[in-house]
């Protein structure tokens, strides 16, 4: 039988280098710098992009009734269910 073969603790195994760690971590950095810089003041605005999702439920909890004071598309169901 084949007896394993003994583990030398100075052996140096790769994927627990810490260079190779080190050079992941600056490459995921530069990563998420360059895509910033190309994405940046290209994002959505939530205020606008989001603004009647956000405005009918705070219609809401201020007294409006829906259907009468507040109109939607969609049901009352997403309206109702965003505030607390």
């Amino acid at each position: 039988m084949n007896q394993p073969a003994a583990i030398d603790p100075n052996a140096k195994d790769r994927w627990f280098d810490w260079r190779l760690d080190l050079l992941i971590l600056l490459s995921l950095g530069g990563l998420a710098a360059v895509l910033l810089a190309v994405s940046w003041r290209k994002w959505p605005d939530p205020l606008i992009d989001f603004g009647r999702e956000l405005y009918l439920p705070w219609r809401i909890s201020q007294g409006a009734v829906f259907g009468r004071d507040v109109e939607s598309l969609y049901g009352p169901l997403s309206a109702y269910g965003h505030f607390e």
